[in-house]
């Protein structure tokens, strides 16, 4: 079973339509709600860059209200997307990713955040995650941690069910 960790920088693709957004689309369709795990920081995020996209004029309103609403919708709404929240405590421990890997906090944080995740379905070696950002610093350091990152920049959305697939025990 795949699981999907969502950072914001390609979580927003969904909503804004840029460099990868056709490979996200294909994502949501190929993998349930159930599976996808985000934060509420990485929503708020989101939030900011459709919002930042209007007030720049990229977007009119009606793609604002739209973006706006399918987020709330699919993020929000739904219970059975998984929104994490980011404490205290995955921020002091993300200082040694920030040190070490030049992440800022939040990014360091969110990192601790999925692993701290990942290390509850310990005991189900058939569950696999795999984090989705469109920053490379934040894939480089991931997969540095061990984690299997993709950049949906970088991946053609004919090519995601057969990625997804590459992943799952033969």
């Amino acid at each position: 079973m795949i699981f999907l960790q969502w950072d914001a920088s390609a979580l927003a693709k969904r909503y804004a339509p840029e460099l990868g957004s056709e490979t996200v689309d294909v994502l949501f369709e190929a993998v349930p709600p159930s599976q996808m795990v985000s934060s509420s920081v990485s929503y708020t995020e989101i939030y900011s860059i459709i919002l930042r996209k209007y007030n720049r004029g990229l977007i009119d309103r009606v793609a604002f209200e739209t973006a706006k609403s399918s987020l709330r919708v699919e993020l929000i709404n739904d219970p059975n997307f998984v929104l994490l929240s980011i404490d205290d405590t995955a921020f002091y421990n993300g200082i040694s990713l920030m040190e070490t890997q030049n992440l800022n906090s939040t990014d360091a944080a969110l990192l601790i955040l999925f692993q701290s995740h990942i290390q509850t379905f310990a005991q189900n070696s058939d569950h696999i995650f795999l984090l989705v950002a469109a920053d490379e610093r934040i894939i480089r350091t991931a997969r540095a941690e061990g984690f299997q990152a993709i950049n949906p920049e970088g991946l053609s959305a004919s090519n995601v069910p057969a990625m997804l697939d590459s992943l799952l025990p033969s």
